[in-house]
């Protein structure tokens, strides 16, 4: 009997995972080695919060401006439907408007007060 199975290559696919997050760091502008793989495992989002509060800061960060965007797209969405007279309603104000991106996660209460 032959084996004609090939090795497998679990190091080399993490390098090009942890090259490929790196690029992507890079893209984001974020600080270099804020995402990781190393292959032996998960951690949940709760253990980030607690063990990282740059990622923390910077989840928040992105939270507020999708909020933000989406605010605005809804006000937009309602402008257009009145100017080609498919809305009647009144265009609503962005503090009227509210935005629940409920992931959840379990936020740790003093990183949070840190941010």
């Amino acid at each position: 009997i032959t084996d004609l199975t090939s090795p497998i290559r679990a190091n080399d696919y993490i390098l090009a995972i942890s090259e490929g997050l790196k690029l992507f760091e890079m893209q984001i502008g974020v600080s270099s080695g804020m995402f990781t793989f190393d292959g032996q495992g998960m951690k949940t989002a709760t253990e980030i919060v607690s063990e990282n509060s740059d990622t923390y800061q910077m989840r928040s960060s992105i939270v507020a401006l999708v909020e933000q965007s989406i605010k605005e797209l809804c006000v937009s969405m309602c402008e257009l439907g009145k100017a080609v007279g498919v809305y009647s309603g009144e265009i609503p104000e962005l503090d009227d408007i509210s935005v629940n991106l409920d992931d959840g996660v379990f936020t740790d209460r003093h990183a949070e007060l840190d941010y």
